[in-house]
């Protein structure tokens, strides 16, 4: 099903794209606060070497950003494996996700994958 601009905005925010992640790790959100499920994520892109944090609601219907989502103002560097950021992560009640479980995420490709689709595309 292709999506217009408007629809595209709602669901993924400003950028109109989903978030591009290798792993993701999320909990769920009280819905009395959002009007409905919704679920806090953090997408995390090893390729990139960023974590990027995000609210999505109606996830019930899917799940969407909103429209004045802007991933560049919730992406950070990644945290160092034997930070204890990934204890407070853990202790917020975090857990570990699939990507194709979030319409709001995109698996990250890895450069080389992007350099060879894009010679192919040649």
């Amino acid at each position: 099903m292709s999506m217009t601009d408007k629809e595209k905005r709602e669901v993924f925010g400003e950028t109109r794209q989903p978030i591009p992640a290798t792993r993701v790790l999320w909990r769920a959100l009280d819905p009395k606060h959002f009007g409905g499920p919704a679920s806090a994520i953090l997408a995390i892109n090893d390729v990139e070497g960023t974590i990027t944090q995000a609210n999505i609601y109606r996830v019930d219907q899917g799940g969407k950003l909103g429209k004045n989502y802007d991933p560049q103002h919730y992406t950070h560097p990644l945290p160092a494996e034997d930070s204890d950021k990934w204890k407070v992560y853990r202790k917020k009640g975090y857990v570990e996700g699939s990507v194709a479980d979030f319409r709001v995420l995109t698996p990250a490709e890895k450069p080389a994958k992007k350099a060879k689709a894009e010679a192919a595309k040649s």
